[in-house]
């Protein structure tokens, strides 16, 4: 929201108010204001509205930037260690505990799902997002041992295009809305992290969860129609 003055922020949330306080009608009523193209998107009129209304003020608060802390010398001196041992034997057993965890992983995620969610995840499918780092033959080997015939993933039972973020619930909706929720409290450490995402994944109600399949179907219609042009970012923030 930097880019734009303390005044034309005032004039977003005035336009807001004086209609019906609905971001979509002050996203047309404020074209006089500032012209076609730069007049801000539906989604930052929401951002600066809800800044308003949460601290009272549109200005920018600037938050002190931490340093960051993995990269002590302890750790560098552990990495310097790893990497210097005899490169067969290191790297077999660094494969090891990699092949150890994803295992350890999918078992506690495929556990999980029986005790929170389901009684039986036979019917369940698994979608990887689109980081094509998750496509890995061992990664793959596990989640097809968990999900038979039930993988959509690239290079899955039901094959998903890479990098296609608009049409990844995983991508358009979920990392944004944990990060939204996981650092209101500004977690200090990783236990805390993990501890605030796992609070806020169970939080997930039903419902958000249907608004968020409906809003699937309609990309795929709209990828459908334009047959798999680029999607108009402004259709999915109304």
């Amino acid at each position: 929201m930097e880019r734009y003055t303390i005044q034309q922020r005032v004039k977003v949330i005035q336009t807001y108010y004086e209609n019906g306080r609905s971001n979509q009608n002050a996203y047309r009523a404020l074209r006089d204001f500032f012209g076609q193209f730069d007049r801000p998107n539906v989604r930052t009129i929401a951002k600066i509205v809800k800044k308003f209304e949460q601290t009272g003020s549109v200005e920018d608060v600037r938050t002190p930037v931490h340093a960051r802390t993995a990269r002590t010398a302890e750790n560098i001196a552990a990495v310097r260690d790893s990497v210097a041992e005899e490169p067969s034997s290191s790297t077999h057993r660094r494969a090891q505990h990699l092949h150890l965890s994803r295992s350890s992983l999918m078992n506690i995620m495929h556990k999980d799902l029986h005790l929170h969610a389901y009684k039986d995840v036979d019917d369940m499918w698994f979608q990887q997002d689109g980081a094509t780092c998750h496509t890995a033959n061992e990664t793959m080997a596990l989640l097809r041992n968990k999900f038979n015939g039930r993988v959509i993933s690239r290079y899955g039972d039901a094959n998903w295009p890479p990098r296609s973020c608009d049409l990844t619930s995983l991508d358009f909706f979920l990392w944004g809305y944990l990060k939204e929720k996981v650092y209101v409290d500004k977690p200090a450490t990783i236990q805390e992290l993990k501890d605030e995402i796992i609070r806020h994944i169970y939080g997930i109600e039903p419902p958000l969860c249907l608004r968020v399949i409906k809003n699937l179907d309609h990309r795929m219609e709209v990828c459908r129609r334009g047959r798999g042009a680029h999607l108009a970012d402004i259709l999915f923030h109304t």
